[in-house]
């Protein structure tokens, strides 16, 4: 769940007013402020929950500092006051309510004014899942609520009382007018006279609605062009992971020519078959890990003794140009399958891992695969001898699902994109795998991929 950046912004101005540095605090977080302080971008509902929590925990009166940030103006306030003697604070707040969180929440967090009686109303927050609401929010807007009608018209006030049912909090508003001043009565009076109030107020109604409806425009196009971004992303991302992967299958065509031109037709036919089926797959499944859409693999019981032993069969010639040994290890025999996409393991995952491990392995040494089978889980291991990789950059790896890592150079000089890991761990989730690297420099590296089974 995204929200847009706006709403920390008022967050900053804070804390500036409290002649702090706001660069200062959201790098303590471990934040870009760069990008925290871009309101054209987004953060995550999780980002903005610890934020405001600790924005909570730094300051005492965080609440109080939150309400200052309004309709403050003095003129704009006794403009108000006057008018607000003549249409409920509904309509106002209608407008200032349902900009404020549309701009900051986006669709995060709808909201909704639902009227109740005729000095009352509620003001009800609908979210995604009831953990998205946690207290320092909700008593947060508490305060914000009470300090609004003041904020608009002296003559103002709530009584704001809290609900929560599931994902649905609600804040139950009583609204309260006190007598006008001889100042204001004057002004009300002579608007009355002359016919005025009705026409005003139907003017401000009007604006409210126009302006409700001109801002909805704007998120709406503001939402659209978003969806065109994260498209454009996802175009990028599927023509690199289809180049990525298509491109380690390139080899084969390479090995084939070469088995034709020593006469060996049946194997160079066996070798394009399975050429042509991984490409396939490969593009269908791409679609399906740039999407997070499980729901899309095609999902068949597969063999995965037998997949092995075609994986090994497809990038043996690999291998023996470093003159690397391909081992599988096994203690389960070819029936024993599991419920899976054969293409997107095969290809997208141990098809990355063993095209890694021969890339970082040095000549003369193996690569093995181990699959055990217990009465809860089977694992799958490939282990090779390589140059490693330093225990931090492990962690990192283990830690970020998403994060593609900076590509190196293997040793014969071979060149990656360094999307590998990233369509591994990708293709494991999507698959309901489990995926973790061990490794340290000089000692080669093991990944290990594991599933609940029962037999």
């Amino acid at each position: 769940m995204n929200i847009s950046n706006k709403a920390v912004h008022a967050y900053i101005n804070y804390i500036v007013e409290n002649n702090d540095d706001p660069r200062s605090f959201f790098e303590s977080l471990g934040y870009d402020y760069s990008l925290i302080s871009d309101e054209k971008k987004y953060m995550t509902w999780n980002d903005y929950r610890l934020i405001t929590e600790s924005l909570n925990d730094k300051y005492d009166k965080f609440y109080e500092g939150m309400t200052k940030h309004g309709l403050t103006n003095k003129y704009v306030k006794r403009v108000l006051d006057i008018l607000s003697r003549m249409i409920s604070f509904r309509f106002v707040g209608d407008f200032i309510l349902k900009y404020s969180f549309k701009t900051f929440y986006t669709d995060a967090v709808k909201i909704e004014l639902v009227e109740t009686g005729k000095t009352s109303f509620d003001i009800k927050l609908t979210f995604d899942r009831p953990e998205d609401i946690f207290p320092v929010f909700v008593d947060m807007y508490r305060i914000v609520f009470l300090a609004l009608p003041r904020m608009v018209s002296e003559s103002m006030s709530w009584d704001v009382e809290i609900t929560q049912n599931e994902n649905v909090l609600i804040y139950h508003v009583d609204e309260y007018s006190s007598a006008p001043s001889i100042f204001a009565t004057i002004q009300i009076f002579i608007l009355r006279l002359f016919k005025l109030d009705k026409y005003y107020k139907n003017l401000i109604i009007e604006n409210l609605q126009h302006n409700n409806e001109l801002e909805r425009a704007n998120l709406e196009l503001e939402m659209a062009e978003k969806k065109i971004r994260e498209a454009h992303k996802e175009v990028l991302l599927a023509n690199r992971i289809i180049s990525h992967d298509i491109a380690n299958k390139m080899l084969i065509v390479e090995h084939v020519k070469r088995l034709i031109s020593r006469g060996e037709v049946e194997k160079a036919n066996q070798k394009l078959d399975i050429y042509y089926k991984s490409v396939k797959a490969i593009i269908e499944n791409t679609r399906n890990v740039v999407d997070d859409n499980s729901n899309s693999f095609n999902m068949s019981d597969v063999s995965i003794k037998e997949m092995l032993e075609e994986l090994i069969f497809e990038y043996q010639d690999q291998a023996s140009e470093k003159n690397i040994k391909l081992v599988l290890d096994s203690n389960v025999d070819a029936q024993f399958s599991i419920r899976t996409n054969k293409e997107a393991l095969k290809d997208s995952v141990l098809g990355n891992i063993l095209q890694n491990a021969i890339k970082f392995s040095p000549e003369n040494s193996e690569v093995k695969f181990k699959l055990e089978v217990t009465g809860i889980e089977f694992y799958l291991s490939c282990k090779d001898h390589g140059v490693g990789i330093e225990a931090s950059l492990v962690n990192e790896i283990n830690r970020n699902e998403d994060k593609i890592f900076k590509s190196t150079v293997g040793t014969h000089g071979e060149k990656g994109r360094g999307l590998g890991l990233f369509i591994i761990r990708k293709v494991c989730r999507e698959l309901g795998l489990h995926v973790r690297f061990v490794s340290e420099l000089g000692n080669g590296t093991k990944v290990i991929i594991s599933q609940p089974y029962k037999c």
